[in-house]
């Protein structure tokens, strides 16, 4: 029961997830206040309450995410697109550091996604079958069978194929996917459940739009940037994991080894430079791994206080490569590794007041290298990244909880946490500090008028230290004004290949990464009222502030000597912090004369305006004058405060084995702006998130 536990939490349920067609973390948590789900490249980012990785949205993920995706308690620190969100039991999403309660030591909280396990004693099946707009087909099915009264499988499957949002081509989705789960339980003491799952996707990714300021002014905002996608992206992830569960009669023992791998080739062309005819052709590889495990010990329910201790290992490792038909090539290596131990005590001091403390340490250790031909300006030739970063960071949590009643309880507690940087270092090979946050929250949790009205608030406040800020540094290609070879007096550098082209280089004195500081508080407030049998209304109402406490930019004379001021952020806004969220949920249903039941569900959604980056100017050389110039981005990267919502309509057969759900997605057809590539100057590119959509989704049960 959430409504026990000391956490500001929320829940999905894996019914809900499947009857209204929500197949992937952005429609998932759509109606979660706190959350913004950032599309990033080929990835997902999710912000709570306005935590969120602001790493340049092209660039490959070398650092522990802000907010932890773990699917069945495995950890990880990549976040894809969606993959294994079919047969589920429910989504978890809990707020802030949770690094005594579970692997994941990420600060802006945990997303668990819970899929549905194996039962012995009964057999079950079930199917579904969406179809709508945009060519979308989308097929699921689980079947549950119990192999003898000991043993038990659980197979389930999902296919989805639907043609882009964008009008390219972009944007699009075909993917398939199956996992199998096998449960093996000869008694009420031990049981070891092993799942096996697949996941192959050929699709051409998110994709982005030329940057605009208000919808208003775009005849069709889901014209994408590009007239073409290129080549599909592909991508093969098998995974394999197990949790093992002995009961030592004093407590439980869990043990869940994982290992995954994921690898995508890739090929592409383009002209260099664009409008030559030069036809430069790229082939290569990404390949990520994962592996680890965690043991971990948990009281039984009768013993004299709760506790939890814990021991973590992890290791995953990226490797890109990609070569082109010039001569140029990348080989990228990134390699993270976790080991930690962790616990947590809860002590009944009374009946009805409670104490908790819990102590966490971890180490981590990232290895990087990457080598870049032609190198960058300022290196020779052959020249590599290279950066070994160690951390040894200790985490705490002090709590207290008290029953104010059986049904209503108030909570406090002061918790840490941090994230590593993978290759974060400055001009001198420093590397930067891991980020750290600090979290105060006060919560009650509450049902009234005989459990027909639940009310849970929490207050926090966050001290966030150490935000690395990526994207001071910006690189240009110009002309060689004098075909020397050599820098002039504009500061333009040849990179020594072919003498074509030169670079002007606009930096700050850390290559373009800066370390600042953050504060946030604000409010959650979550009710859900059943008014009458046939209605219920879920609202909630988020307010957040978040600022920078510190973000300075020293830029170099070069810069300086043009007119372009030093930049500083102190007291301005963080990226995705909207002041105000609020969401809201009405659903009525209908008794039929058949027996069967029809239910009217409407979700609304308002998000106050926010940031997708901090940078309010972009630097970059005139095309005109060769000389440094400041683009304001400001309009371009902010998302104005807007209204979506949905529509759906349920039929469910009195017999139980069957309903059919119609759907309205995004009934405004609002173009949700979600992140922000800021390339060279001018306007940049940014990814939004879907349009209107419509469909139907029948689910059978047996």
């Amino acid at each position: 029961n959430q409504q026990k536990v000391p956490i500001a939490m929320e829940v999905i349920s894996g019914d809900e997830i499947k009857e209204l067609g929500k197949n992937d973390i952005e429609q998932i948590l759509g109606n979660i206040s706190s959350a913004i789900v950032n599309k990033a490249g080929s990835n997902l980012r999710i912000s709570l309450r306005g935590i969120s990785d602001d790493q340049p949205e092209n660039r490959v993920q070398v650092s522990s995410p802000t907010v932890a995706v773990n699917m069945d308690g495995v950890m990880s620190n990549r976040q894809q697109s969606g993959q294994g969100l079919y047969d589920l039991e429910r989504v978890e999403v809990l707020y802030g550091p949770q690094s005594t309660l579970y692997a994941s030591s990420t600060p802006g909280g945990i997303v668990n996604i819970v899929s549905a396990t194996p039962k012995t004693d009964k057999f079950e099946a079930s199917s579904t079958l969406e179809l709508g707009n945009y060519n979308l087909k989308h097929i699921e099915g689980a079947v549950n069978a119990p192999v003898i009264d000991t043993i038990a499988l659980r197979a389930a499957v999902s296919i989805t194929k639907r043609d882009g949002y964008l009008t390219n081509g972009g944007d699009d989705e075909d993917s398939k996917s199956a996992r199998l789960r096998a449960l093996f339980k000869p008694n009420d003491k031990f049981s070891f459940l092993v799942t096996g799952e697949i996941t192959k996707v050929a699709n051409y990714g998110f994709g982005g739009v030329t940057a605009f300021i208000n919808q208003d002014d775009e005849d069709e905002p889901w014209t994408s940037a590009e007239e073409s996608t290129g080549n599909a992206r592909k991508q093969t992830q098998k995974k394999i994991y197990g949790t093992i569960n002995l009961d030592l009669n004093f407590a439980t023992l869990t043990v869940t080894p994982s290992y995954s791998k994921s690898s995508s080739p890739s090929d592409s062309s383009m002209e260099d430079p664009p409008g030559s005819g030069n036809l430069v052709t790229s082939v290569g590889t990404r390949d990520n791994y994962e592996k680890g495990i965690e043991v971990r010990m948990a009281s039984s329910e009768d013993f004299l206080f709760k506790w939890i201790t814990g021991l973590i290992w992890y290791k995953s490792l990226d490797e890109m490569t990609n070569d082109s038909s010039n001569g140029s090539y990348n080989r990228m290596h990134n390699m993270q590794q976790t080991k930690a131990f962790y616990g947590n005590i809860t002590y009944p001091v009374t009946d009805r007041f409670r104490a908790t403390g819990g102590f966490r340490i971890t180490n981590d250790k990232n290895d990087s290298y990457n080598l870049e031909y032609p190198p960058r300006p300022g290196r020779t030739v052959g020249g590599a990244e290279i950066t070994n970063m160690k951390y040894t960071n200790p985490d705490f949590k002090v709590g207290i909880e008290y029953d104010v009643s059986e049904k209503s309880m108030l909570y406090s507690d002061l918790s840490s946490s941090y994230r590593t940087q993978g290759m974060a270092f400055d001009a001198e090979g420093n590397t930067f500090p891991s980020e750290e946050l600090k979290s105060f929250t006060v919560g009650a949790k509450n049902r009234f008028l005989e459990n027909r009205l639940q009310v849970n608030i929490a207050a926090f406040y966050y001290d966030y230290n150490n935000y690395l800020a990526v994207g001071g540094a910006q690189y240009v290609d110009q002309k060689d004004l004098n075909g020397d070879g050599d820098y002039d007096d504009t500061g333009l550098y040849d990179d020594s290949i072919g003498g074509t082209r030169d670079e002007t280089i606009i930096q700050d004195d850390d290559m373009g990464k800066t370390v600042g500081d953050v504060y946030e508080y604000g409010v959650d407030l979550q009710t859900s009222a059943i008014i009458t049998e046939k209605d219920k209304l879920d609202f909630s109402i988020s307010y957040l502030n978040s600022k920078f406490k510190k973000l300075f930019f020293d830029f170099m004379d070069i810069t300086n000597s043009q007119g372009i001021a030093d930049l500083d952020y102190e007291g301005k806004g963080k990226t995705y912090s909207p002041h105000w969220t609020i969401t809201a949920s009405y659903s009525h249903n209908f008794s039929l004369w058949n027996g069967g039941v029809l239910t009217t569900r409407i979700d609304a959604r308002f998000k106050s305006k926010f940031f997708m980056t901090w940078k309010e100017e972009a630097l970059a050389i005139d095309t005109t004058t060769y000389e440094p110039m400041a683009y304001d981005l400001r309009g371009y990267r902010d998302q104005e405060a807007f209204v979506k919502g949905d529509f759906s309509a349920t039929y469910a057969h009195p017999t139980g084995t069957w309903n059919l759900t119609g759907y309205v997605k995004n009934l405004t057809n609002y173009a949700e702006k979600t992140s922000y590539i800021v390339m060279g100057g001018g306007r940049g590119t940014m990814m939004i998130g879907s349009p209107r959509t419509y469909g139907g989704v029948l689910s059978v049960k047996f």
